[in-house]
């Protein structure tokens, strides 16, 4: 466990950026980077949760109506997060 002194166990990434340009392009081009890791991270977060529901149905007396909320959730998730690519500016970029 992490106590509030020690470091992140993350590297902080090195900025391949000049950190001095707050320009409206650069602004948008970052903004596109963090989307497309928002959608990456979340494309992994619904998939490992697709994942749970399909082995937690296999299990003898699971209440169908709770899976089924289960993926609806992460239905409704999957399309909200393709979404987030398709604002323009920012977009999506991969970085």
């Amino acid at each position: 466990m992490l106590s509030l002194k020690s470091k992140s166990p993350y590297p902080q990434q090195t900025c391949t950026h000049d950190p001095d340009d707050f320009s409206q392009l650069a602004i948008n081009r970052g903004q596109r980077v963090i989307n497309y890791k928002f959608t990456e991270v979340e494309e992994k977060l619904v998939a490992a949760l697709n994942s749970l529901i399909d082995a937690v149905e296999q299990i003898p007396g699971c209440v169908k109506e709770k899976i089924d909320e289960a993926s609806n959730a992460t239905s409704e998730a999957e399309k909200l997060r393709s979404k987030v690519a398709e604002i323009r500016p920012p977009g999506c970029e991969s970085g």
